[in-house]
């Protein structure tokens, strides 16, 4: 009969507690302007990995039987798998409908320019004639009376003279006195009508013309944005054919890790 030694790792374990200081677990998902890309899901324990690991391997013997040299491995080997590790659990905090297929915000946008030129002319021309007849008849009338009246006062003296006979010296020979006072009085009446009467034509004529002559440019842009949002099952897979590979995506990153140690620092042989 033989004996034979199986280290474990829960044999290292109980002689070095501080085996699995080194061991460093992906962080939480790194969601720094991404607040609706992923879940809020808790930090992942080292306390439950390790207990489930020395669980998961307790009959499992190890490559290496140094536990010093087996602590540093540990760590560098999570330093190494640090970032797929982080990735690969980024996975599962995808914040996603799985029943949906079709999950997204369509923008459309349409812009237009336009530019033209308009030219063109207007001419309006005519002819205006007005011809008016007058005919106008005046009438001056005149009518009245005027009263003259006249009137004087008149006293004269009249002496006649004589030569006598051979003598050149005048004689008076007699002499007359007339003392007379006169007034008059008339009444003139009069009456006149004088009428004036005349034809005529008035003729109004002319022509008019105005040209109007138009032109310009113009030029526009317009834009208009269009945005909607597409959710739901389009119909090229079912809604039970997407739960089943939803649930074939599952996974719990502890026993990930813990996988990957076994492949890394055990004996896969019983």
């Amino acid at each position: 009969m033989s004996n034979s030694y199986v280290f474990t790792i829960v044999g290292a374990y109980n002689y070095d507690r501080s085996i699995f200081d080194g061991l460093e677990l992906p962080d939480s998902p790194f969601t720094e302007g991404y607040p609706d890309l992923f879940r809020d899901f808790p930090q992942l324990d080292k306390d439950v990995l390790v207990t489930n690991l020395l669980l998961e391997c307790s009959q499992l013997s190890l490559l290496y039987t140094d536990t010093d040299f087996l602590k540093e491995e540990i760590s560098w080997w999570s330093k190494m798998h640090k970032l797929d590790w982080q990735q690969t659990y980024e996975t599962m905090l995808y914040n996603y409908n799985p029943i949906w297929n079709k999950d997204g915000m369509v923008t459309e946008s349409e812009s237009e320019e336009k530019t033209g030129s308009t030219e063109g002319s207007r001419t309006r021309s005519g002819t205006q004639g007005n011809t008016r007849t007058l005919n106008t008849t005046d009438t001056d009338t005149l009518s009245g009376s005027d009263v003259v009246s006249d009137g004087g006062e008149e006293n004269s003296t009249t002496t006649n003279s004589v030569n006598a006979y051979n003598s050149g010296t005048p004689t008076e020979h007699d002499r007359s006195v007339l003392d007379s006072d006169w007034s008059s009085e008339k009444t003139i009446e009069y009456g006149k009508v004088n009428t004036q009467r005349g034809t005529g034509t008035i003729t109004d004529a002319g022509t008019e013309s105005e040209t109007v002559t138009e032109g310009g440019e113009s030029s526009g842009a317009s834009s208009r944005v269009y945005s909607r949002k597409e959710q739901g099952n389009i119909g090229v897979t079912t809604t039970q054919a997407m739960i089943r590979e939803q649930r074939a995506i599952i996974m719990n990153m502890y026993q990930y890790i813990i996988g990957a140690f076994k492949e890394r620092f055990c004996i896969l042989i019983w």
